[in-house]
């Protein structure tokens, strides 16, 4: 598979860091293969234009492209679950922030950081489920906790700012 160096994204351009890949057994009809492309540059909420070649070396050797397309990603944003107020630290101040932002309307820029417990829902809940953590009587939050990174379970809240993760 060959990947141009550099691609399109809708705030700019990203680098790949891997623009060639080789498969080191052969794929078959049907197979379906992962491969994993470190892209640099972009940032949380881009839209990353991807095109490719796939190459086919046949018995004798020869190397031809047999297919080529664009494939179009979605960059993920990355923060830390229970991180409520977004400053790299899980502490009781993430507790405060959360209680404001469900009671007095405080702000929130990142909604599944402030959902500790992954329901997909913000609510006392989730303060709760921070205090149990912070004082020994709970499990730590879901991922991605204690370090910056993406979320695994798809929902609705979504992620606009996270400064420590940027």
């Amino acid at each position: 598979m060959v990947i141009p160096g550099e691609v399109t994204t809708s705030s700019g351009t990203a680098t790949v860091e891997d623009n060639v890949i080789v498969f080191a057994s052969e794929i078959q009809q049907g197979d379906i293969g992962t491969i994993e492309v470190p892209i640099t540059g972009a940032v949380a909420g881009d839209v990353i234009l991807v095109p490719f070649a796939l190459m086919h070396k046949d018995d004798i050797g020869n190397v031809e492209e047999c297919c080529s397309d664009e494939i179009s990603l979605d960059v993920p944003a990355c923060f830390i679950r229970c991180d409520s107020n977004g400053d790299g630290t899980c502490d009781i101040a993430d507790v405060i922030t959360l209680l404001q932002y469900l009671f007095v309307g405080g702000p929130c820029s990142c909604l599944d950081a402030c959902d500790c417990n992954d329901d997909d829902q913000i609510d006392i809940a989730d303060g709760i489920y921070k205090l149990n953590f912070l004082f020994g009587f709970g499990p730590a939050p879901p991922p991605p906790h204690p370090s910056c990174g993406s979320d695994p379970t798809s929902g609705p809240l979504g992620c606009l700012s996270f400064p420590p993760c940027q």
